[in-house]
């Protein structure tokens, strides 16, 4: 057994985004070695289905007789060997993890990867070039000098989020502080201020009308506006309640947000009672550009 930090960097391709219509069809994934800052074994297959059609098959360029064309023994050898991995490596690393880690909740083979810890390179990750927070994988890759020759297979995601780790002066001191304890936390601004609120990471939830964001304590102290913490600490990995894509706030409604009746002002904040996640509906994350399927976003 492994000694060293290891790392499950791991993408899916899926024929759309909700779990109990669509399935994965495809997934990736690359051991990677945080100590000798490489990768050190790499797995894609397609995975056979009883599915008629790909709705995504447009994005990933996945037919059905192709998954189907995989043998359905080398698909499950391959899927026990991610999940081996994901057993001995420190971390699950995902871009947009919140999305691929659904699929596994149920998965006949990689069920165990769901309880791993996750941590996502979109939004836990606070990259050296980073133009802000929250950046696809392509524009990420791109800041860091990074070539990309082709998108939307889950081999090449996993590469291109390797390449990035490859590059980092520190990377333990990076995955240390992705991995550190964040809190809920919802952004009090006027509609006139939302793009403070888009250009510190937070997210739009058109169902509970607000601006939310996982932060440590570190990146709360930074923010140049006032906030409210929702809950205390938020495990790896887990979904943000009620959140929707970045950059699809409404433009027409106005969305200030009112403080609590109970909450307390520190230093000039805003620190409310800990609230339940229940209160928020979560909003399935989609996968537009390099991660996300574009034909199921609605825009408030």
């Amino acid at each position: 057994m492994p000694t060293a930090p290891l790392l499950l960097i791991l993408d899916t391709e899926t024929s759309g985004i909700n779990v109990a219509q669509h399935e994965v069809l495809e997934i990736a994934a690359v051991l990677y070695s945080v100590e000798h800052q490489c990768s050190l074994q790499q797995i894609s297959t397609l995975i056979p289905t009883d599915l008629e059609t790909n709705p995504a098959e447009a994005i990933n360029r996945i037919s059905i007789a192709a998954a189907n064309a995989t043998p359905p023994e080398l698909s499950d050898y391959l899927c026990q060997t991610i999940n081996y991995w994901g057993a001995i490596a420190q971390h699950v690393v995902a871009h947009n993890a919140e999305f691929d880690r659904k699929w596994f909740k149920n998965h006949p083979i990689l069920a165990d990867l769901y309880d791993r810890p996750w941590l996502c390179t979109c939004h836990d990750f606070t990259w050296p070039k980073q133009h802000k927070p929250g950046q696809k994988l392509i524009d990420l890759a791109l800041a860091h000098g990074i070539g990309v020759s082709s998108a939307h297979r889950a081999l090449t995601d996993c590469q291109l989020l390797s390449a990035l780790f490859d590059r980092m002066e520190d990377l333990p001191g990076l995955i240390a502080a992705a991995a550190s304890p964040k809190r809920l936390v919802r952004g009090d601004v006027s509609y006139g201020d939302r793009q403070l609120a888009k250009d510190a990471g937070f997210r739009w939830d058109g169902d509970s009308k607000q601006w939310l964001c996982k932060l440590s304590e570190n990146e709360l102290a930074k923010l140049p506006f006032r906030y409210t913490v929702l809950e205390s600490a938020v495990p790896e990995g887990a979904a943000l309640p009620g959140t929707a894509l970045p950059g699809t706030a409404p433009e027409q409604a106005d969305s200030r947000s009112t403080e609590p009746k109970t909450s307390e002002k520190v230093s000039g904040k805003t620190v409310a009672p800990i609230q339940s996640p229940l209160e928020h509906p979560v909003v399935k994350f989609s996968k537009v550009a390099d991660d996300t399927i574009p034909f199921q976003v609605k825009s408030p």
